[in-house]
């Protein structure tokens, strides 16, 4: 009754595991901020208004601020990705970008908390730099006379 495809023909045409699209930066001019995204985050910042007050970007410090744009999120993707690899970890986290953010940026994204990425160690010295810092407060104490 069934042939030799028994309706499964198309189904072994069809890859087992199907691959997640990489994201592609070409679509959108190969930059993360799109010259619409700055257009409107500048009317945001300035208060709207259809940039006859100034409020636009001329067109050279359009590209400057795209450039600077990417220039900074490679920058972070870049030092995060040494952080991860570091780790020994074969996978990027959001800790990684956090880390880059805080202490090189200064910059600390809201919902996401630090706590749990900084360590709790407690700082614990040599005991020979104890000793020796040891010995100065006592000479600091006695004036500087030892009983040597």
């Amino acid at each position: 009754m069934g042939g030799p495809n028994n309706g499964i023909g198309g189904v072994l045409n069809q890859p087992a595991v199907t691959k997640t699209p990489m994201f592609n930066l070409e679509a959108d001019g190969g930059s993360v901020l799109s010259k619409k995204k700055l257009d409107e985050l500048v009317r945001q910042v300035t208060g709207g208004g259809d940039g006859a007050g100034g409020e636009a970007l001329t067109p050279e410090v359009e590209e400057v601020m795209l450039m600077v744009a990417d220039e900074f999120v490679d920058n972070v993707v870049a030092a995060a990705c040494r952080l991860a690899k570091l780790r020994e970890s074969p996978f990027l986290e959001i800790r990684d970008i956090q880390v880059v953010l805080e202490r090189n940026y200064n910059i600390r994204i809201p919902g996401y908390a630090m706590e749990e990425v900084r360590s709790t160690r407690k700082f614990h010295p040599a005991a020979g730099w104890t000793h020796k810092m040891n010995a100065v407060q006592a000479a600091k104490v006695m004036g500087g006379k030892t009983d040597i």
